[in-house]
């Protein structure tokens, strides 16, 4: 929730503003900006990867502990190789 809130109001500001925000602002603040950006884009992306995967799991009836005693990394049934059980 934070990182869409984040990338919603960056937009919002970037859009209502009729000059340029770079040319207000001082060239540190857009590195802090970048950087947060990228932060927050990186964040976002592994949620949005925990959160499928740990859907697919509950789909799949599959824990961990079953992935750890079989050997079986993934459980959705057309990613597994032959060699799976």
């Amino acid at each position: 929730m934070g990182v869409m809130q984040f990338w919603y109001f960056t937009v919002r500001v970037l859009k209502e503003r009729e000059i340029p925000i770079f040319d207000m602002v001082e060239p540190g603040i857009v590195i802090l900006w970048v950087f947060t950006g990228f932060s927050a884009l990186f964040v976002g992306v592994m949620i949005v990867a925990l959160f499928c995967t740990h859907t697919m799991m509950i789909l799949t009836n599959f824990r961990t502990l079953d992935g750890m005693k079989s050997g079986k990394i993934c459980p959705i049934p057309f990613l597994s190789t032959q060699n799976d059980p």
